[in-house]
């Protein structure tokens, strides 16, 4: 019989006591959150414990395949791509993907967009100004997911980051064939390897150094390609397209990346290579020079 003690012990009693949680301990605990069935301090315990006991790649996965089975999906549109972003926003520069969006043809990208949760204070998807706005598809996860929408009040008060940022950046809505995420450093492309095909997904690209571990692209970065038939890397130089890195450890205000995105302020070479990534993304290219070319 599977209680909170068990899981709670699991994680939470330190280097000697603490174990891998099982796919059913996974998936209670993640039930007994998500249905409110313990206490906000319960909640915080746990995920603090589970945070800094280190959650294994298999956890995440138990996790993120019995979260995305509680999704209610409505506006489903598989030929889309579904941007990968962090529900903490952004607090360096303007969301590159979504400027790039308007030189999709016969495509459109989807986001999910939700209230602020740790670890930064940024300008999220749910801020992004309507006009910036273009062939995107808007999934607000108070709809699709309120269950984990509801927490963010307890991920506020714990301040960093928990499980759930790991795993709800491919929370896939729209159900889309393809897909963009990103990461900064670890063993991320390994686990989103793993989760591919339970999000849906036909091509996934994940961008390991794009901006603020986002998939968007501003300086020199490397490309995962994880697709159905067979994975490939690319290794962008933006020099090679004339382009200058736009990337900054200086934060900018709320204020400053949205009229970024609002006044066209961005290097247009610099959003037509970020549109080449979601032509590469939706299989139409497999070679970033032929689909900024094709620009």
């Amino acid at each position: 019989m599977i209680d909170f003690k068990t899981v709670i012990k699991a994680v939470g009693t330190g280097p000697k006591g603490n174990r891998n949680l099982s796919k059913d301990e996974v998936e209670f605990a993640m039930k007994s959150i998500m249905n409110r069935e313990l206490s906000d301090a319960q909640i915080g315990a746990f995920l603090q414990g589970w945070r800094l006991s280190g959650e294994s790649h298999e956890e995440l996965k138990y996790a993120y395949e019995y979260v995305i089975s509680r999704i209610k999906y409505s506006d489903i549109n598989e030929n889309s791509i579904f941007c990968g972003y962090a529900y903490d926003g952004k607090i360096r520069n303007p969301y590159l993907l979504v400027l790039a969006s308007k030189y999709l043809k016969d495509i459109k990208i989807s986001l999910s967009i939700d209230d602020l949760v740790p670890a930064k204070n940024g300008v999220t998807t749910k801020m992004i100004p309507k006009e910036a706005l273009t062939n995107t598809i808007l999934n607000d996860r108070s709809d699709f997911l309120n269950k984990v929408s509801t927490l963010a009040p307890i991920r506020r008060e714990l301040i960093v980051r928990t499980a759930f940022n790991t795993i709800e950046k491919l929370f896939n809505p729209s159900k889309s064939k393809y897909g963009v995420v990103g990461f900064t450093h670890g063993a991320y492309k390994e686990f989103y390897t793993s989760l591919r095909v339970s999000a849906g997904f036909d091509r996934l690209v994940v961008v390991k150094g794009g901006d603020e571990g986002s998939p968007d692209i501003s300086k020199s970065c490397k490309l995962f390609i994880l697709d159905e038939e067979k994975d490939f890397d690319i290794v962008l130089d933006i020099k090679d397209f004339g382009i200058e890195s736009i990337s900054t450890r200086e934060s900018k205000t709320k204020e400053e990346i949205i009229s970024l995105m609002t006044n066209n302020n961005i290097d247009e070479k610099l959003i037509k290579l970020n549109a080449s990534l979601l032509l590469i993304a939706s299989k139409k290219y497999d070679d970033i020079k032929e689909a900024y070319n094709s620009l």
